[in-house]
This record gives structure tokens, sequence and C-alpha cells, in this order.
């Protein structure tokens, strides 16, 4: 045969061409898939950004409100059963029997009248006084005692100012507890003493003792010649912490200071 020439075949040709563009193409994606691969993975290796932490809260506690305390300016102050009310027939004397100025707590106010925590017994007395008849001071400390504890805490305002161990009264003649407040400061005249050169006189009184040395069984707070004693049940009913703690004390606590004795 003569002449003859072999052409390509069409369909082959097209399905070579076909064949390699799928390649190219396969290739290409395997190549995207690769980098895209890397920039995640590139990505996950990028430190995570910083994370802003919300400030710790810091409770601050209230500042309790400072302790209104009134101080006798007349010879004696009438006590009343109410605003404009009749004589309760009780009237205290100023100085009191101690010799010093006759101080109350007062607990709340009513145009010219006082209602305030009374000296007295029982525990706890109130009365109302004519706002007339003393004069007005604030205070910011304030003390507790915890009996159980044997532990005593001064404040002003919000912050400790001292802490000390305590004596407190024998079982026979427990310290009584509830809100008190201190009525004044004595100086014993005796510095080595049984109570220590320096005595705060409570307004609270001995539930056991109607009298004792001479007083109206009074509860006192008062420094100790027997130190060894103190976180223990031996007294007759009053506080007992160191020497140096009552002198502390006496020099920077006023008469009129409340005082909280709790189980």
């Amino acid at each position: 045969m003569t002449g003859s020439v072999v052409r390509p075949v069409a369909g082959r040709a097209a399905g070579g061409r076909l064949r390699s563009a799928a390649a190219v193409v396969a290739i290409a994606v395997a190549v995207a898939g690769c980098a895209s691969g890397q920039r995640q993975a590139h990505r996950r290796l990028l430190p995570a950004p910083p994370t802003t932490e919300a400030a710790p809260v810091v409770t601050v506690p209230p500042v309790p409100p400072p302790t209104v305390v009134a101080t006798a300016k007349v010879p004696k102050v009438q006590v009343f059963a109410g605003p404009d009310g009749a004589p309760t027939g009780t009237a205290l004397a100023n100085p009191n029997e101690m010799g010093v100025p006759l101080v109350f707590l007062v607990k709340t106010t009513q145009a010219d009248w006082l209602q305030a925590m009374l000296p007295m017994r029982p525990n706890g007395a109130t009365g109302w006084i004519r706002a007339a008849d003393v004069s007005l001071s604030q205070d910011d400390y304030r003390v507790k005692v915890e009996l159980g504890a044997h532990h005593l805490t001064v404040w002003k305002g919000v912050d400790v100012v001292y802490e000390d161990t305590v004596a407190i009264g024998m079982p026979s003649a427990p310290t009584p507890t509830g809100d008190f407040y201190l009525t004044e400061i004595l100086d014993t005249g005796n510095p080595r003493g049984p109570y220590g050169p320096k005595a705060f006189g409570l307004s609270a009184f001995s539930d056991v003792y109607t009298s004792f040395a001479g007083g109206p069984g009074q509860i006192g707070l008062h420094g100790t010649n027997q130190p060894g004693l103190l976180g223990s049940n031996v007294s007759h009913g009053c506080i007992r912490i160191t020497n140096d703690g009552i002198l502390k004390l006496a020099g920077e606590v006023p008469p009129g200071t409340p005082i909280s004795v709790v189980a």
C-alpha cells in the first residue's frame, strides 16, 4: 500500500491532554492543600492572645458610725420614761459616786431628747434625758470581750488597735454578758495591787453580788498582779487584763466607749 498516512487518533490525544490537565490540577490541589495545612499549623503554633483577668474584688468592711457620748454638765441628770414623758424618779448625780464626770452612751435622739444607756441596774437599762443637760462628743473606739475564748479586742473604726488575754468570772460569779459601756477610768492608787494601775468601770453589774468591796457590785475592766491567771475563770465577775494593756487603754479609750461581752 502506497501513500498511506498514519494519523493520530483524536480521542487518544484528547484523552492524553485531559489526563495531563487532571494531573496538573491534582498537583495544584495537593500543593494548595499542603500550603493550607502549613498555614493552619502555623496559626496553631502562635501564642494565644493574653487574657484579661478581672481584678480581684476586695471587700472593705464598712466603717461603723462613731458612738455618741453624753457627758453631764448639770449636778443631777433626771431620767424620763420618754421624750416629754413623766420622770422615772431616777436622778443621777454628777460627778458620780466615784468622783468622776457622769457619762452616758447615746442610743437615739429625738428633738431635744436623748435615749441613753444608763449606768445602773438592771443591766442594759435605758432612759430618756434632756439634751440640754449634757454635752455631746464622738467616740471611734469599741471593745469586745469573748468569754469562752478569754479574749479582748479593741477597734478604732475598722482597725484593731489592741488585743489581750483576759481572766473572767468564776463559775459561781460569772461575768455578765450583754452590750454595755465604759463609765469611768480610775487610778487604783496601787499599781502592784490586785486591780493593777488602772480600772475602767462598766455599766454592767454582777448578777450574784449586789455589793462588793464597798461598791454596788459593778463590773470592772482592770489590770492584775497575777498575770499567770489570765486565760482562766477566777474573778468575782470583773475582767482582768495585763497591766501594760490597761495602761494603754486608759491612755486612749475614753469613757462612753461601748463594750460588748459575749459568751
